[in-house]
């Protein structure tokens, strides 16, 4: 976070002030300790000062779930529907996300409802519609799955989680 930023937490609400001038200052510790951190030093010094900011963000996740669900509950308590600051703005909305309860059912009424239409199926999938090892395992031929796949490699540090980035593994449960 540049240095200009400390100037948007001072806005004249009491305790954004301080809490700003908070912010800035662990956001200049923890850059000063990143960029002092030698490439030569011990790993122990990357990992521990990684996991301290992946506390952070963990810290600071839950405080924006509590910042937004206060939010909520004032604007439905003082009957605002939307807030506009700057050219922004910011209502109480809804997000719906949907999973399929029976996907061999699902096929089953696809296909009955459209006539076998394969192409109209198709139109029904997702790009990503398809587990690769499941699909690996129905081929048990490699060559076969190769033809419908491919493979996007990139290198990371793994934290023994799937997920993208730098990662780890506890070797005490490895086998």
């Amino acid at each position: 976070m540049p240095d200009d930023n400390d100037k948007q937490f001072d806005d004249g609400y009491p305790l954004v002030p301080a809490i700003g001038a908070t912010l800035a200052e662990m956001d200049r510790a923890v850059v000063r300790h990143i960029t002092d951190l030698p490439v030569t030093a011990d790993m122990d010094q990357f990992w521990h000062i990684r996991e301290w900011t992946k506390q952070l963000a963990n810290y600071a996740s839950a405080w924006k779930k509590m910042i937004t669900e206060k939010w909520i509950e004032s604007m439905q308590e003082q009957g605002v529907s939307e807030v506009v600051i700057g050219s922004i703005r910011y209502y109480i909305g809804t997000t719906k996300t949907y999973k399929v309860k029976d996907k061999a059912d699902l096929l089953e009424a696809l296909l009955n409802h459209t006539g076998g239409d394969f192409d109209a199926i198709v139109e029904c999938l997702s790009s990503n519609a398809f587990k690769h090892g499941a699909v690996r395992k129905q081929f048990e031929d490699e060559q076969k799955f190769d033809q419908h796949f491919e493979q996007d490699v990139v290198r990371n540090i793994k934290d023994g989680s799937p997920k993208r980035g730098l990662q780890e593994v506890n070797d005490d449960f490895v086998r």
